[in-house]
Formats: structure tokens, C-alpha cells, sequence
């Protein structure tokens, strides 16, 4: 099943922080195993290349997955706060 995970890369050192998000498409077999290997394997997975480059330091956050066919909501992160979010300006 292929997947569509979003991510964001916040850089942190600046007034306001500068965030941004990006798309990775990833095959796997079924939600549950895809989110197992988010949660295992972080070094596997570099959205930080995908967007512009910033000097500092950032933290990477995978907050939403969808089914890449349907465009179906799978799963988000409860504890993001998705209001006025324009994932339009994802990278």
C-alpha cells in the first residue's frame, strides 16, 4: 500500500520559526507497520533535504499520513495544531 506522509521541518533561531513541510511517498504494507517504522527507524527519513536550507538547528515531525491513492486521512498527530496550517506551501 503506498502512503503519503507529511512532515514538518521547524528551524528554531529565528523570530518567527521558520516552518516547513513536505511530502514523502512510502510503501509499506499496512498503516500500523508504516507507523512502527516512523517511530523506529527517524534516520531513514530526511524531509529536511527537501526544503530550503536554514542555518541552525531543526526538528523533523511526520503529523500527517494519508492513503497516496484515495487521499484518504489515515492518521495525524493528535497534538499538532493543524489550525491555519496551509499545507498548499508544502515543498
Amino acid at each position: 500500500m503506498e502512503f503519503k506522509v507529511t512532515w514538518e521541518v521547524r528551524y528554531s533561531g529565528y523570530e518567527p520559526e521558520k516552518v516547513y513541510f513536505t511530502e514523502e511517498y512510502i510503501d509499506h504494507d499496512d498503516l500500523d507497520s508504516l507507523i512502527d517504522h516512523l517511530h523506529n527507524n527517524p534516520l531513514d527519513h530526511t524531509p529536511e533535504m527537501s526544503v530550503p536550507f536554514e542555518k541552525g538547528d531543526f526538528n523533523i515531525e511526520w503529523i500527517m499520513i494519508h492513503d497516496a491513492n484515495t487521499s484518504k486521512e489515515l492518521w495525524h498527530d493528535q497534538y499538532y495544531d493543524f489550525e491555519g496550517t496551509d499545507f498548499n506551501a508544502a515543498v
